[in-house]
């Protein structure tokens, strides 16, 4: 398993810098969309476990429109306001369910599908969104570094929760949700993660000083790394699925890969909006 994760590592993360550094914006753009649409297409295999179909057409069409409209909403290039485009796919999404569940003789069963095709688009789609609009933030350079900080950030703490859990876990931290994550090795990718946010910063240079807003990054990262993954443990373990595919060898699936950043990624997007 170790030997399978560091050969798709290896492999892995340098096109993931390539794309991330070099792509152009429309280009990381499809990239990054296949991915948020194949995670997506991944959760609702998960729910087909519950004996729930989600609606999955409906589903990927309006998350590929939430990737569509960051993408034209944060093109440096480009000056197009097409915010409606979200609230009519919620709203589309919202007319079927009242539509299903009014005139369809299996309400319960249609309102079960709606609200996992919803929570689906939320999850994967709206979180992942966020891809797309921190590759522009303050400017088609500074971008990238964000997306690389946030990303190397997240890996650095799962790398180090795992190896440092796996030395001196004692102690379970959710025994009910995820048992193999414990207090000791969650504590080790606290330090990854907020030991490789300054480290990053340092490198990519995305701020011109290391201050108190990147260390208070560098808290929050780790954090919510944690969250994601427990977040998604627990969605999996109520459907009693293992991985979420088996594309990654090693690692399962994307979103299996997406779990931790999907969380992260929102938070650095807002962090450095508001904060930085």
């Amino acid at each position: 398993m170790l030997r399978q994760r560091v050969m798709s590592a290896a492999v892995l993360i340098p096109a993931l810098i390539c794309a991330i550094w070099f792509a152009p914006y429309w280009l990381y753009t499809a990239i990054f969309g296949l991915v948020i649409l194949f995670s997506l297409y991944e959760f609702y295999k998960i729910v087909l476990a519950i004996d729930v179909t989600p609606f999955v057409d409906v589903g990927i069409a309006v998350a590929a429109l939430l990737v569509t409209c960051s993408y034209f909403n944060s093109h440096p290039g480009l000056n197009v306001d097409i915010d409606i485009l979200p609230i009519l796919g919620a709203a589309l999404a919202l007319a079927g369910f009242v539509v299903n569940y009014l005139y369809r003789s299996d309400g319960r069963s249609s309102a079960a599908r709606w609200l996992w095709t919803i929570s689906g688009v939320i999850y994967v789609g709206w979180l992942g969104a966020h891809f797309i609009a921190l590759r522009s933030v303050g400017g088609w350079d500074t971008g990238r570094r964000w997306v690389l900080l946030a990303l190397f950030a997240t890996f650095a703490t799962d790398t180090m929760a795992y190896f440092i859990g796996r030395a001196f876990g004692r102690h379970r931290m959710a025994p009910t949700i995820s048992p193999g994550k414990t207090w000791e090795g969650t504590a080790g990718g606290f330090a990854g993660g907020l030991g490789a946010t300054v480290l990053l910063a340092y490198i990519f240079k995305p701020v011109p000083t290391i201050d108190w807003k990147v260390i208070v990054l560098g808290c929050l990262i780790p954090v919510f790394a944690v969250l994601g993954d427990l977040f998604e443990s627990r969605f999996k373990r109520f459907t009693g699925v293992k991985d979420a595919g088996s594309i990654i060898p090693g690692h399962g699936g994307l979103l299996d890969r997406l779990d931790s950043i999907l969380f992260v990624v929102v938070v650095v997007y807002y962090y450095v909006i508001w904060v930085m």
